[in-house]
């Protein structure tokens, strides 16, 4: 079982990687290349808008085949191509659509957290999504790392590069993963498993999920321009990528801890938004790199601990029959937030400037932590018990 754990925790590790190396500098390349605004807020949003598409469906293939392995080599090919794609065509239209290509790559993530779930006994959900978040977030910082070193020595392109290589050797490692075919396991309709999208919890949770992605994809996007504007190099925009993407290492693993199983969902949810809403508020104002470097260490706490939180509580009424769908539900959801709002952030920008976008992105956590503390979990909790 622990073999197992590690090859699907490796392919996690370079799926992310894949997928992060090149978000601190797109918004600056982009922009470097002529690109408006506007129209890279929607290029960020593409791949949240093939998520949104795919995830439900994906989800209730996977449920009905009972087959993850399959969507998973394919997620790290098409990632590759999307990456091979931004360093061969570098151009507004061609980003957009390696990002809807990379995105339907990323809709696949559902697969890794069922199959890695499947993994564990039920009682240690929690602890199984934990645990992968942060293989996620340690390829996100590992990403960070190469990033800041390719852009300094090769320049931004190359990061590319480096992104098809990383998922191209994901796909190999990919192919050796074992699932077990439960033989017993009846093929269940697809109305029946429809039915795990009527449970509150999951869309309470997804639509926090959607609040916190969407403000989250904004703001990683457009950070290197705040960072930028303080006179940082490529070399350094990384260097503030990597704190943010480090702290989140320990966000995702405290999610799992019994201090917050102690803290309760209310205050945990609750004390994530309000952080990360007043790390939102303060980013663009900032007046020197070294307190920027700080702002990014409690953001990537904040975030990634309320993230892991969301991911491991939505599905726990859920019959792990219908797992797939459910999941592909709540990330579908959050991909609505990762779609349309780095759309409107990018719109804000352009109108009223990056403190105006990074308002906007504040007040939609704002939002979140009025819906986390307004929950009556004792309802939800006594429909986990039914």
């Amino acid at each position: 079982m622990q073999i197992k754990r590690i090859k699907l925790l490796l392919v996690t590790f370079l799926f992310w990687f894949s997928h992060a190396i090149g978000g601190p500098y797109q918004t600056v390349y982009l922009k470097s290349l002529g690109v408006a605004m506007s129209f890279i807020g929607s290029i960020v949003g593409a791949t949240g808008l093939t998520q949104m598409i795919l995830r439900i469906p994906l989800g209730l293939m996977a449920d009905r085949k009972a087959r993850h392995k399959v969507f998973i080599c394919l997620s790290t090919i098409l990632c590759a191509t999307g990456s091979i794609m931004r360093f061969a065509l570098p151009s507004g239209p061609a980003f957009y659509l390696s990002n809807l290509i990379g995105g339907t790559g990323a809709a696949m993530w559902i697969s890794y957290t069922v199959l890695f779930g499947k993994y564990y006994e039920p009682s240690d959900m929690g602890k199984a999504m934990s645990t992968i978040m942060v293989a996620d977030t340690a390829g996100i910082l590992s990403a960070s790392i190469a990033g800041s070193i390719i852009s300094q020595i090769k320049g931004i392109p190359y990061i590319y590069l480096c992104a098809a290589v990383a998922s191209i050797l994901g796909f190999i490692i990919a192919l050796t993963i074992e699932e077990e075919k439960d033989e017993k396991q009846a093929v269940l309709p697809i109305s029946s498993l429809l039915q795990a999208l009527k449970d509150r919890r999951l869309l309470i949770y997804a639509i926090l999920a959607a609040i916190i992605m969407g403000v989250h994809t904004s703001i990683t996007s457009f950070v290197s321009q705040v960072s930028s504007g303080l006179g940082a190099s490529n070399f350094e925009i990384g260097i503030y990528s990597m704190a943010y993407t480090g702290s989140a290492i320990f966000g995702s693993r405290l999610a799992g801890t019994a201090f917050i199983k102690k803290l309760g969902e209310k205050k945990t949810l609750g004390y994530a938004f309000a952080i990360y809403g007043l790390y939102a508020l303060l980013v663009p104002r900032v007046p020197m790199l070294s307190l920027l470097f700080v702002l990014q260490i409690i953001g990537g706490l904040s975030e990634s601990c309320l993230y892991a939180a969301l991911m491991g509580g939505a599905t726990l009424n859920v019959d792990p029959q219908k797992k797939s769908t459910a999941m592909g539900f709540f990330q579908g959801i959050y991909g609505i937030g990762m779609t349309f709002v780095p759309s409107l952030n990018g719109m804000l920008v352009e109108r009223y400037g990056l403190t105006g976008g990074f308002g906007g992105m504040a007040a939609l956590c704002f939002a979140g932590l009025l819906i986390a503390v307004s929950i009556n979990y004792a309802n939800l909790n006594r429909q986990e018990a039914n």
